[in-house]
C-alpha cells in the first residue's frame, strides 16, 4: 500500500497547484481504501494481489507502518471528504501504542 500511498500523496501536492490532481488524489484514496483496509479486523493489508481481489498469497499479517502513513496523508489531503478513510486508519493505529507518532503527525498537519 506504501507505493499507492506515494501516488496520493504526490498528486496532493501537485493538486496545491492544479485542483485536477487534488480531485484524482481524493478519487484515487477513496477506491484503494476499501481494497487495503480489512474493517473485521481494523487492520491494513500491506499487499494485495494484482486485481484488488484478496491479499497477496504471501500475506503475513497487517501493517500498522501503512495505517499511520494513510492516517497522515489522508488527513493532510482533505480531512472532511476522506472522513470516513481516516477515522477507519485511526481505529487501526489506535490499537497500537503509537501515541508519540500520532502526536507527530498531528503537528505536522497542525503546522501547515
Amino acid at each position: 500500500m506504501i507505493r499507492i500511498l506515494l501516488w496520493v500523496s504526490a498528486l496532493g501536492c501537485l493538486g496545491k497547484i492544479d485542483s485536477s490532481y487534488h480531485d484524482m488524489a481524493v478519487a484515487l484514496a477513496k477506491d484503494i481504501h476499501p481494497h487495503f483496509f480489512d474493517a473485521t479486523h481494523h487492520g491494513v493489508i500491506p499487499c494485495m494481489s494484482k486485481d484488488l481481489d484478496g491479499p497477496y498469497k504471501g500475506f503475513y499479517g497487517y501493517n500498522i507502518t501503512d495505517a499511520v502513513h494513510g492516517y497522515c496523508i489522508f488527513k493532510d489531503l482533505d480531512p472532511k471528504l476522506l472522513q470516513d478513510e481516516i477515522a477507519d486508519l485511526k481505529t487501526a493505529v489506535d490499537r497500537v501504542d503509537l501515541n508519540c507518532q500520532m502526536h507527530c503527525c498531528d503537528l505536522l498537519n497542525s503546522a501547515r
